[in-house]
Order: structure tokens, then sequence, then C-alpha cells
């Protein structure tokens, strides 16, 4: 079987009103090349790399 790769494109925003008003948590953020991951069940988790 030959080798295959998968690509995943992510489109990150910032919160709407609507998402602030909820209190909505940040579980996703990027800086630069890096991406981190949060579980907002587990805050106290350390953040999976992606």
């Amino acid at each position: 079987m030959p080798d295959e790769a998968v690509k995943v494109a992510v489109r990150v925003r910032p919160f709407n009103q609507r998402e602030k008003d909820r209190t909505s948590k940040l579980i996703i953020k990027m800086q630069d090349q890096m991406t981190t991951i949060a579980n907002p069940e587990t805050p106290n988790e350390e953040p999976k790399k992606v």
C-alpha cells in the first residue's frame, strides 16, 4: 500500500458576541506554527500540541 497523507485545514476565529455572552471556553490556541488543543472537561490537564 502506498504512503498516504491527510491534510486538514482549520479556520480559527475570535469569539463572536454570542459566544462571549455564553462565557464559552477557548480550547484551541494558535501561536505561529504551534496549535494546542485543551480538553474543557479536564482544565488542569496539559493541552495537546498538534
